[in-house]
């Protein structure tokens, strides 16, 4: 629910009242008040505080009646404790906290899980690169072995064909 800031005035005026009269409030008490300018149809009236009633309702803070000619909003047995707790702009103000707290948890999470992923993307680097170290190491040590025993290879090379020339 997206509530304008003159929205949670008009909620905790009808929440004021409700309080101090302990009695039903209607439109025309915003009317009266000067939340509704004369320039606003009785419908536009009507509509708006139906949307203020429907926010009554979800915060189970006052007890509403749709009926065409009778639409209005009573106490009930939680009106003072919401009232008492901040009225409409706590409750408010508190949902939007705890918004704001789930949107930094939800980036702290992907920024976790976009970390574990380049980690682990580093660790399958660094896996290829010992990978491809070993191989170019292998690859030295016959190099090198070639060069330090070429002689002996050699040797073994002619004496093989010597002792096949002989054989045959």
């Amino acid at each position: 629910m997206k509530l304008s800031e003159k929205d949670i005035l008009k909620l905790d005026f009808l929440l004021d009242k409700m309080i101090d009269t302990d009695w039903l409030v209607t439109a025309d008490d915003l009317h009266n008040s000067n939340f509704y300018s004369d320039k606003m149809s009785n419908k536009e009236m009507v509509d708006d505080f139906k949307y203020l009633l429907n926010v009554f309702d979800s915060t189970n803070s006052g007890t509403t009646n749709y009926e065409e000619d009778n639409t209005h909003v009573r106490p009930n047995e939680r009106t003072i404790v919401f009232h008492r707790n901040g009225g409409f702009k706590e409750y408010f103000l508190t949902l939007k906290q705890k918004e704001l707290d789930n949107t930094i948890e939800i980036k702290k999470e992907t920024e976790r899980q976009n970390l574990k992923d380049n980690i682990d993307k580093l660790k399958l680097e660094e896996l290829n690169y010992k990978q491809t170290i070993r191989g170019l190491e292998e690859e030295l040590k016959i190099s090198n072995l070639l060069k330090n025993y070429w002689w002996l290879i050699a040797s073994a090379i002619a004496v093989g064909v010597a002792i096949g020339e002989y054989l045959i």
